[in-house]
């Protein structure tokens, strides 16, 4: 997939204007592309740190994302059960590979950008977390 018609699909047909999260090395080529004439995106030093901004941002109505490697779900996941499940706060993950310890909906992303659409309807629908995997090297 154009790692541009990734950044359309989310920032503009479905209005994802807010990432946080560490810079992954494999999405090197997903954070240089960043515009920020679409989209925010504000680097943290924990994934809980982003987890917060992230779930902030949507209690104001703002849709986001936290982009981080799927391990770090082992260092947010009190923080996750403890907010996000508590207050049904529903969030976006974007990761790099399959690990899901909390069981959340999940998405493989491929060359078709309907996957991204299916993933935020879920969310929207269900009004609960999903994940989005972006495998290194999908992304030109």
């Amino acid at each position: 997939m154009r790692v541009c018609d990734f950044w359309n699909t989310l920032c503009i047909d479905l209005n994802y204007r807010f990432f946080s999260g560490i810079p992954v090395a494999d999405f090197k080529v997903m954070q240089e592309s960043m515009d920020s004439e679409f989209l925010h995106f504000v680097p943290t030093l924990d994934e809980g740190i982003a987890l917060g901004l992230i779930s902030g941002a949507k209690l104001s109505g703002i849709n986001g994302a936290v982009i981080m490697g799927a391990k770090a779900f082992d260092s947010i996941t009190a923080q996750f059960n403890g907010f996000n499940i508590f207050f049904n706060i529903p969030v976006l993950f974007i990761v790099d590979n399959e690990y899901n310890p909390l069981g959340l909906n999940q998405c493989i992303l491929d060359d078709d950008p309907i996957v991204i659409n299916k993933l935020v309807d879920h969310i929207n629908d269900n009004n609960e977390s999903s994940i989005l995997v972006v495998r290194k090297g999908i992304l030109l």
